[in-house]
């Protein structure tokens, strides 16, 4: 897209030398469109779509025979076909484009098959919201015979849509220079797509708050690089209830496998296809890894905490907090006089019996290790220790959140004179192990800690 001719050739170009195969041309993005200028645009050395609609129609009317035989294909909306003097020829590098709301698999196949027989290409493409309704194009397009049928959705949940639609023989995968550049919501750059068409699929699912927040895909990123491995690792913001389809989203991409963060540990376990002993046990899990159609769970958050108990063995501990990491921590510290304290004081009464651990009193106030297992202190979030912990004292505190600043729990370590283990150790730790169990390489944890602390510096 460009307000310009000129623009558009320099896009294509730019394109063209970063391994595209084929370049759209948007005219309805020029202001003033002409034929003459729209025909020019064929000095782009490679194959050419040229896609008209609203008022760029007008030059469809009047001179189809030139653009006809000026571009390799020309897309049109579905609505708009029969307004146009087309031809047989003409149909033959025709592509018919659907842009809506589709509601069911069904609906889909209906869209294609009315188009199928009139065009070279069908393009149904959905723009309603959600992992599971974003299924629905790619799934009816795969009764289609491969190379007629472009079928994805628009927009974040609509990523993992488009990866499938290409590794399944579309005949067209869109793609943008950059982010910036993206004609349309959840589109990759060209590097992006060719990642995901040869390489692995990795990427972190949680609300958008902790999806968006996560330092995982710099660091899985980077791990990648220096395994020399070609992939890429996607931020998956998920809304309450969309964790079912995104699973299934990200099996019709052959998605390696992913994390799982907060608020959803616990709803991974239940969706996985098979599960460690360690995810069992803890009853959450934060690593899935693909197993046939299915993703295997793994807790690599409660190897991480095991291992930073194991150095500093305490013989008392104070959990805050009662959802998935709360119970990797649980599971690290079995065998140790623990107590669980958490807002949702009936969630925290039923990990701390599951658990075989007490709920907190606030007479005790001294503890070997304090594990804090809740966002508090996440960025962008006010923090105030609750009045019945503010006499506390612990020797070591462990913060599962990071931040770029300081966070509440490191100043209290600090106040307290404690030993602090922040989050971006946690993170390293089970970075490390998820990064092992996707790909089988061993990556040293050192390393890792001094690209976290750039990392987090912004630097």
């Amino acid at each position: 897209m460009s307000g310009s001719i000129g623009g558009m050739l320099s896009r294509a170009r730019a394109a063209a030398a970063r391994g595209a195969e084929a370049v759209e041309f948007r005219i309805d993005s020029l202001e003033s469109p002409t034929l003459d200028g729209v025909l020019s645009l064929k000095a782009a050395d490679m194959v050419s779509i040229a896609t008209f609609k609203g008022d760029s129609l007008s030059l469809l009317s009047g001179g189809a025979e030139e653009i006809f035989g000026t571009f390799d294909y020309v897309d049109i909306g579905l609505d708009d076909e029969g307004t146009l003097p087309l031809t047989d020829g003409m149909r033959q590098k025709l592509i018919l484009s659907y842009h809506g709301d589709v509601q069911s698999e069904d609906e889909a196949d209906r869209l294609i098959r009315s188009a199928l027989g009139r065009c070279s290409i069908v393009k149904c493409i959905n723009t309603s919201a959600g992992y599971s309704r974003a299924r629905l194009p790619f799934m009816a397009a795969r009764a289609f015979s491969p190379g007629r049928v472009t079928a994805f959705s628009t927009g974040e949940s609509g990523t993992l849509s488009r990866v499938a639609s290409m590794k399944h023989a579309a005949p067209i995968a869109y793609s943008s220079l950059s982010q910036a550049d993206a004609t349309a919501p959840g589109q990759l750059t060209i590097e992006e797509m060719q990642a995901a068409l040869d390489g692995i699929v990795l990427g972190i699912a949680g609300s958008r708050e902790a999806a968006e927040h996560s330092l995982s895909p710099a660091i899985q990123g980077m791990m990648l690089e220096e395994a020399g491995l070609r992939g890429l690792y996607l931020r998956f913001p998920v809304e309450e209830g969309g964790l079912p389809g995104f699973f299934e989203s990200a099996s019709d991409a052959g998605a390696l496998g992913f994390n799982v963060t907060m608020p959803y540990k616990e709803q991974a376990l239940s969706l996985a296809s098979g599960a460690d002993s360690v995810s069992g046990a803890v009853g959450a899990a934060n690593t899935l890894v693909r197993e046939g159609s299915g993703f295997r769970a793994y807790n690599t958050d409660a190897e991480a905490a095991y291992q930073i108990v194991r150095e500093r063995r305490p013989g008392t501990a104070l959990i805050l907090g009662s959802g998935g990491a709360a119970r990797a921590a649980a599971h690290a510290l079995r065998g140790a006089d623990v107590v669980i304290a958490s807002r949702n004081r009936q969630k925290g009464f039923l990990l701390a019996r599951e658990f075989g651990m007490g709920e907190f009193d606030a007479s005790r106030t001294r503890f070997d290790m304090i594990v804090n297992c809740t966002p508090a202190g996440m960025e962008g979030r006010p923090f105030e220790l609750p009045p019945a912990l503010r006499g506390i004292r612990a020797g070591t505190v462990v913060d599962f959140v990071y931040s770029n600043s300081e966070t509440p729990f490191g100043r209290l370590a600090e106040e307290w004179s404690a030993d602090y283990v922040g989050g971006l150790e946690i993170l390293a730790r089970q970075a490390v192990l998820s990064f092992r169990l996707w790909t089988g390489v061993e990556f040293g944890y050192g390393d890792l800690m001094r690209h976290l602390g750039a990392a987090a510096n912004g630097r």
